[in-house]
């Protein structure tokens, strides 16, 4: 089982850790913080601000625990800033837009059960409602009131987690549709068998955002995909994710619990993406009356890939204006 301490720490150091037990609740939480993560060189000056990782131990009470890791681009301003990415990402998509944000909050970039370097369940489950109490048990350890923003599936994530704690105070949601999307079982079929490459450098030239259409610039790529792969026992590299959550039909949970949001809501969409169709938008509107809606000119799916500044311009100043 692959575990992020074991390859993101900084040379030379040893990981240190903070332990809670909780007696209430269902969930145990340890938080690990580790040094400086600097082993790949960042493409853009965001992605280069010093950054650290930690880990979450998240689980029922009384039963082993997973861990969940994420990375700090620390702040002055207590307030969590919680990025969510899509099926088969990772925190590292964030990289280069969430450094954006310290000044209105601690961004904090998660890797989601069985994606990146978090631990991935033998057997599963996965669904919303591992990943959301997964991300529930984050907020409770952070201990205030946070922000969440969640792209694609990420963002079903985080509606479902909005839903259930008041402890979301804002919600961003970036190009998730609440009715399955054109083509999604063609895309989780490819996703449920990746492909192994001979070396490092196969894997990465290779890499693909998925769906295809993206404008984003070509180093942001390979700096993404040069932190979403990792070498097997075999020799071979793979895309780092667990492959058998896009086994089967998952999609269940976000529907039901949407009209229970009470936090804003900012809703984008990309103006070329196909994800978000007109019936899915209504859908929204009609669960969440008082969602924001706003289309990103020229972008696709990956709208915080595709346009950064763009991006960071429609989301800053709401996160930044806080409360109701």
């Amino acid at each position: 089982m692959h575990r992020g301490l074991a390859s993101h720490g900084a040379p030379g150091k040893q990981a240190t850790g903070i332990f809670r037990d909780r007696a209430r609740g269902w969930y145990r939480i340890r938080r690990a913080i580790l040094g400086l993560d600097r082993r790949v060189p960042m493409t853009t000056a965001s992605a280069a601000l010093a950054r650290r990782v930690l880990e979450f131990a998240v689980g029922p009470a009384g039963s082993a625990s997973l861990t969940i890791r994420g990375i700090e681009w620390p702040s002055s301003d207590p307030r969590p800033i919680l990025f969510l990415h899509g099926g088969g990402a990772n925190a590292e998509w964030w990289a280069d837009v969430a450094p954006r944000f310290r000044d209105v909050g601690r961004a904090i970039a998660l890797d989601l059960r069985g994606h990146g370097d978090s631990d991935a369940p033998a057997g599963g489950p996965y669904g919303f409602t591992a990943f959301g109490g997964d991300v529930l048990a984050v907020l409770r350890d952070l201990g205030r009131p946070a922000a969440l923003v969640g792209a694609s599936m990420g963002g079903l994530v985080a509606m479902y987690v909005a839903a259930r704690t008041p402890l979301v105070e804002r919600l961003v949601v970036v190009d998730s549709p609440l009715r399955p999307a054109p083509g999604v079982s063609e895309r989780r079929r490819r996703l449920s068998t990746p492909k192994r490459y001979a070396s490092r450098e196969e894997a990465v030239s290779r890499f693909r955002i998925l769906p295809s259409g993206t404008s984003a610039a070509p180093a942001t790529v390979r700096r993404i995909a040069e932190r979403s792969i990792r070498e097997l026992s075999d020799g071979t590299w793979q895309l780092k994710y667990d492959p058998s959550m896009f086994i089967g039909a998952r999609r269940r949970g976000v529907e039901s619990v949407a009209a229970k949001i009470k936090a804003p809501l900012l809703f984008l969409r990309g103006e070329k993406s196909d994800l978000v169709t007109e019936d899915s938008l209504h859908d929204l509107q009609t669960a969440v009356p008082h969602a924001q809606v706003r289309t990103l000119a020229g972008t696709n799916h990956h709208l915080f890939l595709d346009d950064p500044e763009g991006f960071v311009a429609a989301v800053h100043p709401f996160l930044a204006a806080r409360g109701d």
